[in-house]
């Protein structure tokens, strides 16, 4: 663990054409350089085109990718993870891969595949929505007919069901049945057995063929009458007569609900049937999808890398970042791939003073259960190269202020176990699309919330509170009957009798966050030989004397119960010295800049003029009026801590006095449940936030420096 940065090199290196593919495929693998933009260095040297742009196509082999497909690889990759979603399958993981196996695609080709497999699917998909439809025909229907009590020409009032009874020859039977097939209908034929026998029977005669033709089955009829228009058309073609209902009809109303019953549920089941069908033919291609999307992969990342070479015409030169300490590595692969035909050249930045520190990418390199308190470092934004990165020091502190807030053994276990759950569903979650559950911003929240509630735990054990009751005495001091106003004197530190003494607790904690960071400040500035800054910067040498003066007088100024400031020499050597000495903050910084513009112009830098001394004393004065104004406030804010705990405390008295006035044991305990749940959603909400403004404005604004960009080399092992 480090509260630096990972220190960078950069490398430019040349290499012969031919052994570019190689090269590529093997730093491919590494995943160990983020490519500089070569294009400035392509105008001085003047380059070509690079072996990734069309004009150096020529010199590609025959397993390189055309990087004007890029795009086109890259929407093929995302059609064939739509496909793995749907069906639910996980996405190849690119850790796994190996560039030494990249292929050619065929682009055309793997185009058709998909869009075969698109259309079938889409197939069913259409399918599906016609059995749907169907479902919800059917069932429509149905309601409909159970609130008939029996089957009559009249419908009973507010019915929307049109019955009708009727004659229809029996060739044209079938033509009946499959034109309402599009309608909400229930039809049902009436007759004999033997008649339907004496029809459908395969050894009649032509003659009793016809005879049958000519007969006439008794059909019952049951739609909305909305399809009314319609259906009475189909009725005109198929030669239907109306008749009155046959009593053989008026019971059929049980029987109706049964066949539509089934109906419906052989519908269901084909509906089914369909959805899986859909999954079984991304299974079937499920090996193809895969192993096109791997090499899909590889050959957007061989044509990203390889579009950041410039040429010659027998060379390609390239440059990047490098972790020092992977430096040794990444000269051993290119000397490998090139058999020694190469040329290297290393820069380190803290030696290059051309070289910006914004330029520099950063690698926060953490223990995976520091990751969420990385992510709130990286949140406020990214430390610039050689600056501090306080991810170590805000896991501590964050997590201390978090159980100072939410102090309680009880709610910290159930914050405990809702982060579990939600770091394990996420994880569960990610897993089956086949993200990694490290960049999932809900999983890392999840992580946090463990954390803020293993601190809240610590810290209810030591306050002796569990769930706002002293089930068991506490370790450090009774938060809880000090706020009540019947504790104190317990513990470890029995001088904690009053809320008082709490805010003192807090204030002191304050003091040594704010002192925390000014040492951070000044040797993050040492480290950068920003003298001026060291000394003059509102968390420089001189503030922290100022600071660490006011802070021992205002010591001094309490323990005299309010009355006595320290000697007059005293506070004139810890404060009245550092504030003088900041009258020369204007003046310096004039001959700086001075100095810097005539080395830009080559001009003689301008004199000092007595009429800029008003200037500089009216620059003085100000400094001085924020210097005081916002260690003031930045130290008071902290109080904030002791507020929320108190606040926690005093909302968990108030539920407890609720239930306590409930004669009820049911109510009473109903009243403690929600109450416990109110404090710990709202107060652990309320902490968190706290805790994280308590950074981000108060310690981080004394030290930290950002805007730095993130190390990100072209890698297999991204899935992104």
């Amino acid at each position: 663990m480090t509260i630096f940065p990972q220190r960078m090199k950069r490398l430019t290196a040349v290499v012969l054409q031919a052994d570019a593919d190689e090269l590529t495929r093997r730093l491919l693998n590494a995943g160990i350089m983020d490519f500089i933009d070569i294009q400035r260095t392509d105008r001085e040297l003047g380059l070509q085109p690079g072996p990734g742009t069309p004009a150096g196509t020529e010199s590609r082999t025959s397993g390189a990718p055309e990087p004007t497909d890029i795009a086109d690889m890259e929407d093929i990759r995302r059609r064939i993870e739509m496909f793995l979603q749907n069906a639910r399958l996980p996405l190849p993981q690119s850790s796994t891969l190996d560039a030494g196996s990249l292929k050619r695609v065929n682009l055309q080709d793997a185009g058709r595949e998909l869009d075969k497999l698109a259309a079938g699917i889409q197939q069913i998909r259409e399918n599906q929505q016609s059995a749907q439809q169907e479902i919800h025909r059917l069932q429509e229907l149905r309601r409909q007919i159970s609130r008939f009590a029996e089957i009559t020409e009249t419908a009973p009032p507010g019915s929307y069901l049109d019955i009708q009874a009727g004659t229809i020859g029996r060739s044209r039977y079938n033509s009946l049945v499959n034109g309402l097939k599009t309608f909400p209908a229930y039809v049902h034929r009436g007759g004999s057995d033997t008649e339907r026998e004496d029809v459908s029977s395969p050894g009649n005669s032509p003659g009793s063929h016809r005879s049958a033709d000519s007969a006439e089955y008794p059909v019952l009829l049951i739609f909305l009458n909305r399809d009314a228009e319609r259906i009475g058309q189909l009725l005109d073609r198929v030669g239907w007569k109306t008749i009155d209902i046959p009593p053989e009809f008026r019971g059929m109303r049980t029987k109706a609900l049964e066949e539509l019953d089934q109906k419906i549920k052989e519908a269901e089941k084909r509906q089914k049937d369909l959805a899986s069908s859909a999954g079984k033919q991304v299974e079937e291609r499920r090996s193809w999808l895969e192993e096109t999307w791997q090499n899909l992969r590889m050959n957007e990342l061989f044509s990203t890398m390889q579009n950041n070479y410039g040429k010659t015409r027998e060379t390609v030169v390239f440059s990047g970042w490098i972790p020092s300490h992977r430096s040794r590595e990444t000269a051993e692969i290119i000397e490998k791939a090139s058999e020694g035909r190469c040329f290297l050249e290393w820069t380190a930045p803290e030696q290059d003073t051309s070289i910006s520190k914004e330029q520099v990418p950063v690698l926060l390199e953490h223990n995976r259960a520091l990751l969420p308190f990385q992510w709130l470092v990286e949140n406020y934004s990214i430390p610039r190269y050689g600056s501090i990165d306080p991810t170590v020091l805000v896991t501590a502190t964050y997590l201390l202020m978090f159980g100072l807030m939410f102090g309680d053994a009880g709610h910290g276990a159930v914050l405990m176990l809702a982060g579990i759950i939600i770091h394990l569903i996420r994880k569960r979650s990610a897993r089956k699309s086949g993200k990694f559950p490290t960049v999932d911003t809900t999983a890392k929240l999840g992580e946090l919330i463990t954390w803020c509630g293993g601190a809240a735990v610590i810290m209810g054990i030591l306050f002796g509170s569990y769930f706002g009751n002293p089930w068991l005495p506490p370790l450090w001091f009774d938060y809880h009957g000090i706020v009540a106003g019947h504790g104190g004197g317990s513990g470890a530190a029995p001088f904690i009798t009053s809320i008082y003494d709490i805010l003192g607790v807090t204030i002191k904690f304050g003091i040594g966050i704010i002192g925390i960071g000014i040492l951070l400040n000044c040797i993050s500035r040492f480290r950068a030989g920003d003298w001026f800054h060291l000394i003059f910067d509102h968390g420089g040498l001189l503030a922290g004397w100022f600071y660490a003066g006011g802070v021992y007088a205002g010591f001094r100024f309490v323990q005299s119960g309010y009355a006595v400031l320290p000697p007059a020499g005293i506070l004139l050597g810890t404060i009245g010295i550092p504030l003088l000495l900041f009258a020369a903050k204007a003046p310096t910084e004039f001959i700086i800049k001075q100095r810097e513009s005539a080395r830009s112009s080559g001009f003689a830098p301008s004199s000092f003029r007595l009429s800029l001394i008003p200037n500089f004393l009216m620059d003085w004065i100000v400094e001085l009026l924020e210097l005081f104004t916002s260690y003031l406030s930045n130290t008071l804010s902290f109080m904030r801590i002791a507020g929320l705990g108190i606040a926690h405390v005093s909302l968990m008295i108030a539920f407890f006095q609720i239930a306590g006035s409930i004669s009820s044991t049911i109510g009473s305990t109903a009243v403690l449940i929600l109450g416990n749940a109110v404090v710990i959603i709202l107060e652990g909400l309320s902490a968190g936030i706290q805790a994280l403004r308590l950074h981000y404005y108060e310690f981080f604004s004394k030290y930290f420096c950002g805007s730095g960009r993130v190390y990100h080399p072209i890698s297999l092992r991204r899935n992104t």
